[in-house]
């Protein structure tokens, strides 16, 4: 799927379309295709901490400014109360060929941004490659960091967070939970900031909702990544809560997800693209389970988790139909166990 300039005239028209990436133990990352983010639910990592349930927004979004010839510009997309941040006046295309991919151009600087998830790992990937035209350029990226569970939304006056810096890894940890929030970037240099947070951004989906909308970020710093003029550069940005970084290399992590799905159409014997597209929905939902040790289906993104009934009512379509019948009869013989028992 492409959408060009014509998909986002105006910012309103530009969040109607939303993609979801998942990491088949229920964590997921998700916002819209001009990178605002409209949803409480949304966010580059919500880890599910108790697979697959207990999800907690990690990273809400990374903001990106470009400053080229001494001027900045802003990639980012936001709302807050009375005010919109319009940086996709700068994106060119989106594209979504198993992940998604935001291409900017400032002056005769090419940015694209590709993002993806570590298959069985709450662990997310921002992989950017730069092509740089005659002018020195400054590339820099903003984490902003939250730990909620996803349900609800963020204020300052309730979190509070330690962090650390080594090496290459920052590690944030939120002072009321055990669990560290790693952040890694392979090239660039991070400045620590104190004290700072992005207030109020405003979420148009649960506003229409009647919902609670608006919500606060931790920003821990911020990368200054250069680029020298004519100068061609690749960077892989993770964040994780897995005990360590297990993956640093951001185009291999791209290359094994897409070489999974890759398997899941083939496997399925389908040649028509609609087919194809739906194997791929249909894996979203397959997702392991940790108190069980074993998959389970989820009844649908963003809020809902894993419940008998849907799982019965889904089953067919999500393994017969896609000839995953290894996983069909795991499933036929896990429930069949769990009545048994009861």
């Amino acid at each position: 799927m492409n959408f060009g300039k014509s998909s986002w005239r105006t910012y309103e028209q530009g969040i109607q379309r939303e993609w979801l990436l998942t990491n088949g133990i229920g964590g997921f990352s998700s916002s819209t295709i001009i990178g605002a983010n409209t949803r409480r639910y949304h966010g580059l990592l919500v880890a599910a901490l108790k697979p697959p349930v207990s999800r907690h927004l990690i990273l809400s979004k990374i903001d990106e400014c470009v400053t080229v010839d001494n001027e900045s510009y802003n990639l980012f997309s936001y709302e807050v109360p009375g005010f919109v941040m319009a940086g996709h006046h700068h994106l060119e295309r989106f594209e979504y060929d198993f992940i998604p991919k935001y291409i900017y151009r400032v002056k005769d600087v090419y940015i694209e941004k590709e993002i993806c998830m570590v298959y069985g790992e709450n662990t997310v990937a921002v992989v950017y490659r730069i092509i740089n035209g005659p002018s020195r350029t400054n590339l820099r990226l903003t984490p902003l960091v939250n730990f909620r569970d996803y349900h609800f939304n963020s204020s300052r006056a309730y979190m509070n967070f330690d962090r650390k810096v080594e090496k290459d890894v920052l590690t944030i940890r939120p002072s009321f939970y055990d669990i560290d929030i790693k952040l890694y970037l392979s090239d660039g240099k991070f400045a620590e900031l104190d004290d700072t947070w992005f207030y109020n951004m405003d979420y148009a989906v649960e506003r229409e909702r009647g919902l609670s909308s608006t919500e606060d970020h931790y920003i821990p710093g911020y990368y200054d990544v250069e680029i020298m003029p004519m100068e061609e550069k690749c960077i892989t940005f993770v964040a994780t809560v897995e005990k360590s970084i297990n993956h640093r290399d951001g185009l291999a992590i791209i290359e094994k997800e897409k070489m999974r799905l890759k398997k899941l159409i083939s496997k399925s014997g389908y040649k028509d693209e609609l087919a194809k597209r739906l194997v791929l929905a249909a894996d979203n939902f397959i997702v392991h389970r940790q108190s069980t040790n074993a998959k389970t289906i989820i009844a649908g993104y963003p809020w809902f988790t894993d419940w008998g009934r849907d799982t019965m009512i889904a089953l067919t379509g999500l393994t017969l139909s896609t000839r995953r019948l290894t996983m069909q009869r795991k499933f036929s013989i896990h429930f069949q166990n769990m009545s048994r028992t009861d």
